[in-house]
């Protein structure tokens, strides 16, 4: 099934962490009707618990909750956890692993995961984006994880249950997205699975060949393949500002792949694109805005486990008035990184140098 043109509807970003946190767990409490929610992580902490409480709430105002959760992605959630998630709603594993001999086997039970971000309450009110439920996320923590989150209403939470029961029923469906470009205020829920084409590497490349005036990507991994690294370059090229932000140093959580991101800067760098690594905690972001009027929020990484082997979310959107609240966070996230210096860059050691090339052997299976 395509996925439709909608009407957006009360699409409200969500950026600092204590009004992400107080706004997702007021909507889950005052449900009454249903929760669907699915996560990669659920990890035990202080934002499990508030999350439970929450989740108690709706579940003595009457509604129904069904939980999808990635087996994987949430490996380390104690046994007490999932018990105690249970009593209160459906719990569903998705694709625990078998450790089978067979390569082709080995891929499709171990390496196909869900990493989708869905919330759907009581079907008036919606959230996708990239939000764990870990205390490296949770509002309380010192230096909580930059992260967005996007709230609707209206047709697209349709859309999002639809989403939500196709992954429990099993329907290993073939992508089904249309790649031609949105119409003006309007919003496109895109549902990639790891069974066919066209993929998220397929509608970033298509979006980044069509920017005319300005390119801001945030990723939390960046393992750009060559496509997309040719993609930004001739977008440079023919003009258009391209801008990047990615995680620095600061609590990042696989700093291995930061050192094989930070291999593809200098090309990248030399023909124009500006860089910033963020500083305040880790980007964990996932958003794109394409000249100020095209915007995607949702769950992929610029990484091959998001383009060939994740289930993954996002909402594309065109309301004028989500792509400027877009842009103003990418401004505010700029004051608050640091700009790679092409010239500096050059500069780096070569101890830095091998580092980065050591992990870069690594590309293919990140």
């Amino acid at each position: 099934m395509p996925a439709q043109d909608l009407s957006p509807s009360n699409e409200i970003l969500f950026t600092e962490a204590h009004s992400t946190w107080s706004q997702l767990l007021s909507d889950i409490a005052e449900s009454s009707q249903s929760i669907l929610f699915e996560n990669y992580i659920w990890n035990d902490g202080a934002a499990s618990d508030a999350l439970l409480v929450a989740m108690r709430n709706a579940k003595s105002n009457g509604a129904d909750i069904t939980i999808h959760l990635d087996a994987i992605g949430s490996f380390h959630a104690s046994s007490q956890l999932l018990s105690e998630i249970s009593k209160i709603a459906k719990l569903v594993i998705y694709n625990k692993p078998r450790f089978e001999f067979l390569y082709s086997r080995f891929v499709n039970s171990v390496m196909r995961r869900t990493h989708r971000r869905i919330i759907v309450c009581d079907d008036k009110n919606a959230w996708v984006g990239g939000l764990a439920i870990d205390d490296f996320w949770w509002h309380e923590n010192i230096n909580p994880c930059r992260e967005s989150m996007l709230r609707v209403s209206g047709a697209i939470c349709h859309e999002l249950r639809r989403i939500f029961f196709n992954l429990e029923a099993k329907v290993e469906h073939r992508n089904s997205i249309t790649l031609k470009p949105l119409s003006a205020n309007s919003a496109r829920v895109c549902n990639f699975s790891p069974f066919g084409r066209p993929t998220f590497l397929r509608l970033l490349l298509q979006r980044i060949g069509r920017a005319q005036n300005s390119i801001h990507i945030a990723t939390a991994y960046f393992i750009p393949p060559r496509k997309l690294r040719r993609a930004l370059i001739k977008a440079r090229q023919r003009g258009v500002e391209v801008y990047l932000q990615l995680p620095s140093a600061k609590l990042h959580d696989h700093p291995m792949v930061r050192m094989a991101a930070r291999r593809h800067y200098a090309k990248l760098l030399k023909r124009g694109v500006v860089i910033y690594e963020y500083t305040q905690s880790f980007q964990h972001s996932k958003t794109a805005l394409f000249d100020n009027c095209d915007c995607l929020v949702g769950s992929p990484n610029i990484d091959r486990w998001s383009f060939f082997r994740n289930h993954e979310l996002l909402i594309e959107s065109t309301d004028p008035s989500l792509c400027e609240q877009l842009k103003q966070s990418f401004d505010a996230d700029m004051r608050r990184s640091v700009q790679i210096d092409p010239q500096l860059w050059e500069r780096r050691s070569t101890k830095t140098r091998l580092l980065e090339n050591f992990a870069g052997i690594f590309d293919p299976i990140l």
